[in-house]
């Protein structure tokens, strides 16, 4: 699936029990998952200029499908960004795009009427993701490109190579 921003990089589906769904999807549609990653996670609420930004700290666990385009990423239910209550109650997180112009992207889609919810960085301190929210309320991922490998080899089987701050 194509847009204005690109390929389609996965759709990211927030769910009550991580592993249990990854069964349940790979019986019965056939998923092959990669291995299951929990890191303590950090982003920043908020426009990182503006002096109402804060920092959430969450555990997350996530998983993704091998071999499928776009990408699922399943993301266990936890408290802050990564709850049920932050998705107002859906299962569908977001859907993710890779991005060439982090910054220059977050810029355009927040003149559009989006805004931006959090960003996170890695360990080097660039921002490796950005979560904005449509005018409409349907929640967007930008990844930055220079991610990407990481994620590929993932998605292929190998560690998952990102060091996340």
């Amino acid at each position: 699936m194509t847009s204005g921003l690109g390929e389609l990089w996965h759709v990211g589906i927030v769910v009550d029990d991580l592993d249990a769904t990854a069964r349940e999807l790979g019986a019965t549609l056939g998923h092959s998952f990669t291995s299951v990653q929990e890191q303590e996670v950090t982003v920043v609420l908020g426009d990182r200029a503006a002096d109402s930004c804060v920092l959430e700290t969450t555990r997350v666990r996530w998983a993704a499908t091998s071999g499928e385009s776009p990408d699922w990423e399943l993301i266990q239910a936890g408290s802050g960004l990564w709850s049920t209550e932050r998705s107002r109650g859906q299962a569908l997180h977001h859907l993710a795009y890779w991005s060439d112009d982090l910054e220059g992207d977050i810029a355009r889609l927040c003149g559009q009427g989006y805004e931006l919810e959090a960003s996170g960085d890695d360990v080097e301190g660039r921002i490796r993701f950005a979560y904005l929210i449509a005018p409409g309320g349907i929640r967007l991922e930008l990844g930055a490109r220079h991610t990407q490998q990481a994620w590929d080899e993932w998605v292929s089987g190998r560690d998952y190579g990102l060091g996340i701050a």
